[in-house]
């Protein structure tokens, strides 16, 4: 880039050109060259104008994508923005000041600055909730905007931003509050539908109820800790808390059968009761609770006792009259008698 035809790269004595009556050589000090470690997440990368500026070809306009290189050149000062944030994505960095950082898609970092709210801080879902004018989002090295005598960039880490694989059937997702909180617009009153995306954010953890039921709707996950996860309707799960029963563990038509105060029923994602230190959701699988299609005619109705056995109102002595719906429960195995 400067236009020489004589070139040396690496680290230690090179001989040099000479000049009339002298031996030259050249030492290059690698050393001085090691780039800086990356912190993990999302992070600014900030140089001295005068003392330690990026290359040039790294100094293209405000929110240009740049080499990667260009936020870990030689004598960068690596800011990692979780140093920062406090939990938040709209955050504070002083009067004036406040940036945004955090997850806005399967992939996707976001970053703002110039933004203006009188929120902050606070876990914003993207930047434009933040109030800023100046938006990226994407994954990679982008030129920021500059401060006097400094020349900015930023690193936003996609990588960190990928959202989990969804378990099948219903499921909870609990984000720790203080370390990897849901953002702010998910966190409504409890049993109010959100996004689907509220259960699949970044830091979520996954717990499918299919591995803690046992095959039983109304099931226990210790003292006084019982809960209801199960098909009520055709495309509706049914999902209780607070359930109060003696009869744990057994397979309830709903939620009330379980003796539950705190119900739902539906398909998507819901809020549910917090854990101190946890956010507490839970997605409710509809499409799982799809009853099947009755042949013509009379037919058997089989269901596996131990993965998908039937309701317990349903299980009465052989040859009593049930409900319709016993013979087409979810999980049911229907053979036409033709």
């Amino acid at each position: 880039e400067c236009g020489c035809s004589f070139v040396l790269e690496g680290s230690g004595c090179y001989k040099a050109n000479d000049l009339p009556g002298q031996q030259w050589f050249v030492y290059l000090d690698g050393a001085s060259c090691e780039a800086p470690t990356p912190p993990s997440g999302s992070y600014w990368a900030t140089y001295n104008e005068t003392t330690g500026p990026a290359v040039d070809s790294c100094l293209v306009s405000e929110g240009d994508k740049v080499a990667d290189s260009c936020c870990l050149g030689t004598g960068a000062d690596l800011v990692p923005h979780e140093a920062l944030k406090g939990g938040d994505s709209c955050f504070s960095l002083g009067p004036g000041l406040i940036p945004f950082s955090g997850c806005v898609g399967d992939g996707f970092a976001g970053y703002g600055e110039n933004c203006v709210t009188d929120k902050a801080p606070f876990n914003a879902v993207d930047a434009a909730e933040c109030g800023c004018s100046f938006v990226l989002e994407g994954s990679g090295c982008y030129k920021a905007n500059d401060l006097p005598g400094q020349q900015w960039f930023v690193y936003l880490d996609g990588a960190s931003c990928e959202a989990p694989t969804p378990p099948s059937g219903s499921y909870w997702a609990t984000y720790n509050e203080t370390t990897g909180p849901a953002v702010d617009s998910c966190l409504v009153s409890e049993g109010e539908k959100v996004a689907d995306s509220c259960c699949l954010g970044t830091g979520a953890d996954l717990v499918p109820h299919e591995a803690l039921k046992g095959g039983d709707s109304c099931f226990s996950l210790g003292p006084g800790l019982i809960p209801f996860s199960g098909c009520v309707g055709d495309g509706v799960a049914g999902y209780g808390e607070n359930c109060v029963t003696d009869k744990a563990p057994f397979n309830a038509a709903d939620a009330t059968e379980c003796g539950c105060s705190f119900v739902l029923e539906g398909s998507g994602c819901y809020k549910a009761n917090d854990l101190p230190g946890q956010q507490w959701f839970v997605y409710l699988d509809g499409a799982s609770c799809e009853a099947p299609t009755p042949p013509s005619g009379s037919y058997w109705a089989t269901y596996n006792e131990t993965t998908g056995p039937a309701v317990d109102s349903c299980l009465v002595s052989e040859g009593e009259t049930v409900a319709d719906s016993c013979c087409l429960g979810t999980g049911a195995d229907l053979v036409p008698h033709e």
